[in-house]
C-alpha cells in the first residue's frame, strides 16, 4: 500500500515517468485495475502534458473501453449480497 500511496503523491506532482513505474508495479504484483488505469493515465500524460495549472483531475474525449472481464450480471449480484436493505411500510 505504500509504494501505491506514493505513485499517488508523485503522479499530482506531475513526476509521470516516476508514477508510471510505480503503478506498473501495483497493477502487476496485485492485479490492481486502479493502478492499471493510472499506469494508461500517466503514458498519456507523458505524451501530452497537462496545462500548468492542472488540479489533477483526469479529463478525457474519450470515454475509457469498459474491462473484458465486466459482467453486468455480477455487478448486480455483488450490490445485492453485500448491502441489507429494510422494507418500509
Amino acid at each position: 500500500m505504500a509504494r501505491y500511496e506514493h505513485a499517488l503523491v508523485v503522479y499530482h506532482e506531475r513526476r509521470f515517468a516516476e508514477a508510471l513505474e510505480l503503478m506498473q508495479q501495483c497493477a502487476t504484483e496485485r492485479n490492481d485495475p486502479i493502478a492499471a488505469l493510472y499506469t494508461m493515465r500517466c503514458a498519456k500524460l507523458l505524451q501530452r502534458p497537462p496545462p500548468g495549472d492542472w488540479d489533477g483531475v483526469w479529463t478525457e474525449a474519450e470515454p475509457a473501453p469498459a474491462p473484458a472481464d465486466r459482467h453486468p450480471e455480477r455487478c448486480f449480484a455483488l450490490f445485492f449480497s453485500t448491502h441489507r436493505f429494510t422494507t418500509f411500510r
